[in-house]
């Protein structure tokens, strides 16, 4: 079987190019003392990487249909649990006063 995006090497090509930038741009960021924009920008990249190739045969045939499980319906409520808590902090602290 296949990957989402062809064969196994071209799945990790994509999910290397991909993730790099956001690998640079999270660093910034925590250089900057950003760290849960970082944070929900790398968790965020991540798990779009993962999700895509979520339906790829690596799951059923090394038995981590928990994992899989985890990336498509676990992990993007706790992103949108980070991104409402970064607004609500920013809503505090800059739109209250």
């Amino acid at each position: 079987m296949s990957g989402f995006f062809g064969g196994w090497s071209t799945n990790f090509q994509f999910m290397f190019a991909f993730y790099i930038p956001f690998l640079l741009v999270g660093g910034v960021l925590m250089y900057f003392k950003k760290y849960l924009v970082a944070g929900l920008l790398l968790s965020t990249s991540a798990n779009f990487i993962f999700y895509l190739d979520s339906g790829n045969y690596f799951y059923q045939a090394y038995n981590l249909l928990w994992f899989q499980y985890f990336f498509r319906n676990i992990w993007p409520i706790l992103n949108i649990g980070l991104f409402l808590y970064i607004l609500w902090s920013v809503y505090k602290r800059y739109l209250k006063k």
